[in-house]
């Protein structure tokens, strides 16, 4: 009884370097930046949208960046304020928060 005891001990031992050490190790991320199209600016949340494109705001703008990277940019339509969050409602419309001027603005994506 004693040595099917080692025996398995010997074999569970096995079984677990075998799994320790032929795992390889993960590939490290990459990472790509894009420019955006206000040098200096604050770029503040980002979100994806229901048409595949990421928006984000940006200053006094909501931006509008596709997988690609290629940059489109919409004024907000109040003046002397600037967007802050941004997120996907669920009517798929964008929901984004003006700062200090006490308003939610609504942005509906072309589909």
């Amino acid at each position: 009884m004693r040595r099917r005891s080692s025996i398995f001990l010997a074999f569970a031992w096995l079984l677990f370097l075998a799994g320790c050490g032929g795992n390889p190790a993960p590939a490290a991320p990459t990472i790509h930046e894009f420019s955006l199209p206000q040098p200096n600016s604050s770029a503040g949340e980002i979100a994806a949208g229901p048409d595949g494109n990421l928006w984000l705001t940006l200053d006094d703008k909501i931006v509008r960046m596709t997988p690609a990277g290629q940059v489109t940019t919409f004024d907000l339509p109040t003046s002397s304020t600037f967007a802050w969050k941004i997120a996907l409602g669920p009517d798929h419309n964008l929901w984004f928060t003006e700062y200090e001027s006490n308003q939610i603005g609504r942005l509906a994506p072309a589909k």
